[in-house]
Order: C-alpha cells, then structure tokens, then sequence
C-alpha cells in the first residue's frame, strides 16, 4: 500500500466515523422525549381516573341539579365532584392527598372542566374534562374526556 492509498482510506474511515457518531448523538439526544411524553401520558391518565371517579354533582345537592352548582372546594383534597377541579393548576405531579410524587416535581397540570353538549346529550348532563400535563421539555400532552349524569 503508498502513501497515498493510505492517507486516502484513512480520509475515508474518518468520515464514515463522523458520519455514524453525529447519527448516534442525534439519537442518543432524542431518546429521553419519548419517556417525558410517556410520564406525561401517565399522569394526565392518573388525574382523569381521579377525576372519574368523583360524582357529577355535589353530593349535597340533588342529581338532577346543575351540575357545577355547589360551592368550588377549598383545597384538592375536599374535592367531591367532577367540577370541583376545574381551574386546578398543579406545579409537580401530586396525589390524590396532596402529597408530590417524587421526581415529578418538573411537570405542569392544569384541569378544565366545562359543559358541553355531546352526542345528543344536553350540556347539563355532559362535562368535558381536559387534562393537559407539560413535562420539562415544553411539550404539552392533551388528555380530553367526557363525563355524563348517570
């Protein structure tokens, strides 16, 4: 092999090099997005099943009332229907019981409850719930359901 043959492959190998590791930081630079938006999949998912789970009314009101009738809850932890969260604005994922949940503290939440008509049903039997969860990196992730009286 000359001088030359060599200096030309080892130009070669170079750039091949360069070209791979630029790929792999590309990558390596990506992989966390898919774990923030799964987190926040994962929370957004966590507050609607809590949500879900609250009645449609106040519970000192009757079923058939208005269905954000009743007085707004002081804090999270004596929310007792579906439209008490509305307006809840969390910095950190937090529990049921108020409590943060470790290593989650960089996340956003924020809850709308509103009442909408939906597929034939009138606004007062009907709230859409929309849970919108912003990890660290800026990319909010947009939960929406309905709940209807029942």
């Amino acid at each position: 092999m000359t001088l030359i043959e060599l200096v030309i492959s080892i130009v070669i190998g170079g750039i091949a090099a360069a070209a791979l590791l630029g790929a792999m930081a590309t990558i390596g630079g990506r992989n966390a997005d898919p774990m923030l938006r799964q987190q926040a999949q994962a929370i957004a998912t966590a507050y609607m099943d809590e949500i879900y789970l609250q009645p449609f009314v106040d519970p000192g009101l009757a079923p058939s009332a208005s269905p954000c009738a009743g007085p707004p809850a002081a804090s999270r932890t004596l929310f007792d229907n579906v439209c008490d969260y509305d307006g809840l604005l969390d910095t950190g994922a937090v529990d049921a019981n108020g409590n943060a949940i470790a290593l989650l503290g960089l996340y956003r939440i924020s809850v709308r409850v509103t009442p909408t008509p939906w597929q034939g049903l009138a606004a007062s039997d009907v709230l859409r719930v929309e849970v919108e969860v912003t990890p660290p990196d800026g990319t909010a992730v947009l939960l929406t359901g309905y709940r209807t009286r029942y």
